[in-house]
């Protein structure tokens, strides 16, 4: 547990800490996914709420997705944060939907527990929930979505600095998937051979940015709309695809045709056929929605 009896800003750089208002008070933020590694705090100050999050050395090491965000792009949490500049402002310039205001980002002046740390304005709006999504919240993700979707570049990795040429997408995706399935024992031999072999296949020519943990309660939704993204930890250049895969367990049926309705006015649909079971299996491994009975997760409906 963090002291914040004297101030969280004691975590920041004292240049940082020189443009940042006077503190008030801190409320912790409860994740409600049992790895999250982020601590978030939101900040009471003089000119409006902040919202504080740290990065927690040990959970980062110890989670199984941040593992396979590290295997297969290459993306350490505490690095990534230290560019959150560059993470920010693309995804502004390039979202309809609000991101906050980054008034700080980088390593920690505390070693140890705490490594990184982010200080952003808390965005007015409340975290959606899947029983709270709306039309209207799936036709402004299929917008938002569209719109990062239709950058595109032939390299992949973090979204600052993304170096892996295509030709090394597929390797990467096998290795990363047996580094990650032997550390865990949900995954019989035959399937994980299958799979495997499957990846090899897996050949995108483009990339654009991604989300591979993307969920609704990273998202606000304010009078109606879903008015802003507030989680970028994870975003990189990767292939359109596995997140397309991933939407097949975020949305239902009827949400999935208003979605591509929606998403088709600004892209083509994605192909899933040759794709969909080796990513379904990748980001099993990765524990994205927590789900630990591979067949249920490798059988769940699909819809393109």
């Amino acid at each position: 547990m963090v002291d914040f009896n004297r101030s969280p800003y004691s975590f920041l750089s004292e240049q940082q800490q020189e443009t940042l208002p006077d503190f008030n008070k801190a409320v912790r933020l409860m994740s409600p996914y049992e790895d999250s590694t982020n601590s978030t705090w939101l900040l009471e100050t003089d000119s409006g709420r902040l919202v504080l999050k740290l990065c927690d050395l040990q959970w980062v090491e110890e989670s199984t997705f941040w593992t396979g965000m590290r295997l297969l792009f290459d993306l350490h949490l505490p690095v990534q944060m230290q560019k959150f500049d560059l993470v920010y402002g693309f995804i502004n310039q390039h979202s309809p939907l609000s991101i906050p205001a980054l008034l700080a980002a980088g390593a920690s002046c505390h070693e140890g527990m705490y490594p990184g740390y982010v200080m952003a304005e808390a965005l007015a709006g409340k975290a959606l929930t899947n029983d709270a999504v709306t039309d209207a919240s799936v036709r402004d993700l299929a917008r938002h979505l569209a719109s990062l979707h239709a950058q595109q570049q032939s390299q992949w990795g973090s979204l600052a600095s993304a170096d892996f040429t295509a030709e090394l997408w597929p390797v990467r995706l096998r290795d990363s998937m047996l580094s990650l399935a032997s550390k865990q024992n949900f995954v019989a031999k035959e399937l994980l051979d299958a799979m495997t072999q499957q990846a090899l296949l897996c050949r995108p020519a483009v990339f654009s940015p991604i989300m591979p943990d993307l969920r609704w309660d990273q998202f606000l939704m304010h009078e109606g709309q879903l008015a802003a993204l507030v989680d970028l930890d994870a975003f990189v250049w990767g292939p359109v695809e596995m997140e397309f895969v991933l939407l097949e367990y975020l949305l239902t049926a009827d949400q999935w045709r208003i979605f591509t309705e929606q998403y088709q006015q600004y892209c083509p649909l994605p192909v899933l056929d040759i794709v969909r079971a080796p990513y379904r299996m990748m980001l099993f491994l990765m524990n994205v929605l927590g789900e630990k009975d591979v067949q249920k997760w490798m059988h769940a409906p699909h819809y393109l």
